[in-house]
Order: structure tokens, then C-alpha cells, then sequence
């Protein structure tokens, strides 16, 4: 059931970004559409910057609930709906999977502020090219990385409590280490833009 739930996430964001992809690659045609969009994925990843740090403060200072960049309850609501819905299927395998597809869909939300930008960065090296399907698959298989050290430690006997936990613990530093990212891609964006003009 996890390594289905985990399929179809990778197989979920794979297609997605293939799709923003090609969205992008059409309005980066123009030069100066290209070159407006670079500017506003610099200016959106700028903001997330600004933000990661605060969400980095009020983690340290204990107030998780308070922090910007999470899924908004209604989202939230909807994902424990979807996996209670899943858990009550007979076929087990395939209702994880479809639960993969949908639970992917409805993070978007959260885990669209780094791969859009992050999209745009890869089109703005590699160009509309068969180099970034491999940079995407590759960005993908990294991204399901945590959810099969998350399968093999629960696997293991790790609790959710457990799980939570640690999250919760180290939520600061993820905030940080993220922001350090949006901080190295702001960079790039910026470098981009000029070697362009």
C-alpha cells in the first residue's frame, strides 16, 4: 500500500510538472513574456524566502500553528477525508494509489512554492528539451525520498506520535533549510535575468 501510495505521488507531481513545463516553455517564447516571468518567479520566490524565515522564527518560539506557508484547513480536511474514504476500500492497493494521485493534487498548494520556481529555473537552463523530463524525474525521485524513509521507519515500528514528533522538532530548521534554497534560486533567477538583457 505505500510503495502505491508512493508510486502514484511520483508519478502525480512527474506529470504535473511536465505539464507546468509546457505551459511555461509557450510563454517564455516571447522574449519579454520570458522575461517578465523570470521577474515574477524571482519576486514569488523572494516572498517565500520572506516568509520560510518567519515561519523559522515562530517555529522556534513554539507557535507552529501560527506559521504562513502550511496547507489551509480546508485542505487539510479534505486529505484526512480522502485517506478515511481509502482506508475503508477492499482493494487496498489501488484505492492507495488513487489516494497518492488526489493527496498530491491537494498539497499542490504547499509543495508548488518550490517546484514552480524551481520548474522555471530548469526551463530557463535546459530550454523546452528532452534535459529537463530527466532533471524533472530526477527533482522526483528526490522528492519521494523522505516518504520512503517515512515507510521504512514506520515499517520498523515507528510510531505516529513518534513521527510527529520529530517533525515538530525540527520544523525550525526545515523552515531555514528552505529558505536558504528560495534564497539560492532568488540568485539564480537574478543572474538569469541579466545575462539575458
Amino acid at each position: 500500500m505505500a510503495l502505491a501510495f508512493i508510486a502514484a505521488v511520483f508519478l502525480a507531481y512527474f506529470v504535473l510538472g511536465l505539464g507546468l513545463a509546457e505551459i511555461i516553455a509557450r510563454l517564455m517564447v516571447l522574449k519579454r513574456i520570458g522575461l517578465a516571468i523570470n521577474w515574477a518567479m524571482a519576486g514569488l520566490v523572494l516572498v517565500l524566502l520572506i516568509l520560510n524565515l518567519r515561519d523559522g522564527v515562530l517555529c522556534l518560539q513554539g507557535r507552529l500553528n501560527e506559521t504562513v506557508l502550511q496547507l489551509p484547513g480546508f485542505l487539510k480536511d479534505r486529505i484526512h477525508t480522502t485517506i478515511r474514504h481509502g482506508a475503508r476500500q477492499a482493494k487496498y492497493v489501488l484505492a492507495a494509489f488513487a489516494m497518492g494521485v488526489v493527496i498530491s493534487f491537494l498539497e499542490l498548494a504547499c509543495t508548488g512554492q518550490v517546484y514552480l520556481p524551481t520548474i522555471g529555473y530548469m526551463l530557463k537552463m535546459k530550454g523546452p528539451s528532452t534535459g529537463i523530463v530527466w532533471l524533472l524525474l530526477l527533482y522526483n525521485v528526490a522528492f519521494i525520498v523522505p516518504l520512503l524513509i517515512i515507510f521504512i521507519a514506520t515499517y520498523f515500528g515507528m510510531t505516529a506520535e513518534r513521527l510527529t514528533h520529530i517533525l515538530q522538532k525540527h520544523a525550525a530548521a526545515v523552515k531555514f533549510a528552505t529558505a536558504i534554497l528560495f534564497l539560492i534560486l532568488l540568485i539564480m533567477f537574478i543572474i538569469s535575468s541579466r545575462i539575458s538583457t
